[in-house]
Order: C-alpha cells, then structure tokens, then sequence
C-alpha cells in the first residue's frame, strides 16, 4: 500500500523534509553517508552520482547561522535535517547540477526513487512535490518528542523569596511543562570553579593487570557535563539548577564563563571564551571547540532565599544578566 507523507509545492522545504526522511530510518546515515563525497570547500559536501553540488554542510558541532553565509545570504538551513551525538548536517538551500536549476527536484527524485526505492518514491505533478512511502513497514530510530519552548521563556533566571514562596515550585512545573533534560547543585562557601566547571583530580585506574592505581587527570563537574550534553543534542532542552545562589562566591565559581552568560537573540553566548588546556583537551575529546559559547538549549536558573544573609555579595554585573 502506498501512503502519502508529505507534498508541497515549495522546493526548499520539499528537499529539506526528504532528506530528514531518509535519515531518519534506522540506520538512515549509514546508509545515506555512501552517496556523500567531499567538496573542494571544506565541511560542504556533493551527492556526485546524482551530480548534486554542494548539497549538504556537515559539522562535528552546532554550527551558528554566521557559519552558514555565503557573502550576506544564507546558503543552507539553520536547523540540520539530521544529526546525533557525532554529526550535524545541513541542507543547502541552493544546491544544484551542472547545467541545471537550483534544488532540482529532478534531481532528487532521481536519487531516492533509484537508491530508496525499497521504501520512498517520489512523484511531481503539476508543480507539486510528493513524497510516498512504498514500504508496507519502515522502522524509524526511535527518538523523544520534541516540545518547543515559548519565545519569553528566560535562559537565565534567578528565583528569589523567603521559604515557602514557591520557588522550586515554579521550577518543578517548568520541567515537567517543557520535558527538560535537569541537573541540580547547591552553592556553599566552599564551592570553587573546579568543583562547577572541572579541574584535574586524582583517578583511580586499572592497569595492565587489573590493579588500581591512582593518576591524575581532568574531572569535568556538573556545568561542564550539561555544557557538553546541550551542545550534543541540539534537539533536547537542558536546565541547569543552582540551589542557594547567594551562599556562594559566584565569581570565583563562575570564573571566566561569567563572560558567556550574555546571550544574543539567538541563544547562543554573546561571546566566547578560550577554554584552559584541560578544558580545551576535554571539549575536544568530546568533538567540541575549545571555544566556550553557551548554546540555546541550555538554560540556567538559580534560587536564592533571602531569609539567609548572603556569605558573598553578588556584584550588579553578575545579577543583571539573569531575569
């Protein structure tokens, strides 16, 4: 039985819906990622068999809608059509062959109705674009439902009021609102930057013959691991909680990322900072720039109860850049 899936007579989003389609069968990269040959520009990437040019940006990180530009127009779409813990792959918005149209339709359906003929066909018809399923069955990867979060929604805020105002509570009915991914601390006198951020510590590792011994090495804390987590998984919402904001020393355990916590329109740092070896040698384990810059899925907020006197005081610089 032949199912329709989708059909419009627009060719971006034609391209864009089929090509997140295809990836998203199971093992839908694998199977896909043979067609891709690399482009004489670097991270752009062409279908050559079908002779589609240029057709897909493909990046080891989120990349930025200033990456994307071609002079003063932007080449691809902001969101990628796929993308997991390794990859993120965007689709041009003008792709094309030689000697014909941008984002060739023809071209496409040529593509899919050779190579996924198993399971997709293609059909235009009066200007407009069809994508079929053919399959009796298709298995997709199995992924959690994306909830979209409201544009006024604060990316830092700071919850303050006596016991009992209703702070946790307010934080408790975002989560369970928007399905945020959520990890807690308390600040205390004796919180630091290695023990928000990450610094070396003693390890303990087996050797060659199942001994423990103990080395040092870098020990990311629990900004560094919901850093790393957001930028990996652009499509999930991370919230960070600080517990007792005010208990404290927000500059020392913030350190230099104090300098992220301005965000543009977009989400996304204002500014970047240069990462410290260890944490740069980190980042880049996990396939991340050294580059510091807090993506848009990552949310921080913080309670403070004003019932206790603050053991540090938190200087305007700091509070104005939380709501």
């Amino acid at each position: 039985m032949v199912t329709l899936l989708y059909k419009t007579k627009i060719r971006k989003d034609f391209a864009n819906t089929v090509f997140a389609k295809i990836t998203s069968i199971k093992n839908g990269w694998d199977r896909f990622a043979v067609y891709l040959k690399v482009s004489n520009t670097s991270k752009k990437y062409s279908i050559v068999k079908y002779a589609l040019g240029n057709a897909v940006y493909l990046s080891d990180k989120v990349v930025d809608a200033s990456s994307l530009l071609s002079g003063d127009n932007l080449r691809f779409f902001i969101s990628p059509f796929y993308s997991d813990n390794q990859r993120f792959a965007y689709l041009s918005t003008e792709w094309r062959h030689v000697g014909g149209n941008n984002l060739d339709i023809s071209r496409l359906q040529e593509f899919v109705n050779t190579e996924y003929s198993d399971l997709f066909k293609i059909e235009i018809e009066n200007s407009e674009f069809r994508l079929l399923q053919v399959a009796e069955h298709i298995e997709y990867e199995v992924r959690k439902p994306i909830i979209a979060l409201p544009l006024d929604i604060s990316y830092q805020k700071i919850l303050y009021g006596a016991p009992g105002t209703g702070k946790s509570t307010q934080i408790k009915k975002l989560i369970a609102d928007y399905g945020f991914e959520v990890a807690r601390t308390t600040f205390h006198p004796d919180t630091d930057y290695h023990s928000f951020v990450g610094g070396y510590k003693p390890v303990v590792k087996k050797d060659s013959n199942n001994q423990d011994h103990i080395t040092y090495g870098f020990v990311p804390q629990i900004f560094t691991k919901m850093y790393v987590k957001a930028h990996q998984n652009p499509d999930r919402n991370y919230l960070l909680v600080i517990e007792e904001l005010n208990r404290g020393n927000c500059a020392q355990i913030f350190g230099d990322v104090f300098q992220c916590l301005d965000r543009n329109d977009s989400g996304s740092s204002e500014y970047s900072i240069e990462a410290d070896t260890d944490l740069a040698s980190y980042l880049e384990a996990q396939r991340l720039s050294p580059q510091i810059s807090l993506p848009p899925n990552l949310y921080i907020y913080a309670t403070m109860n004003t019932s206790d006197q603050s053991l540090f005081p938190m200087d305007s610089a700091f509070k104005r850049r939380w709501d």
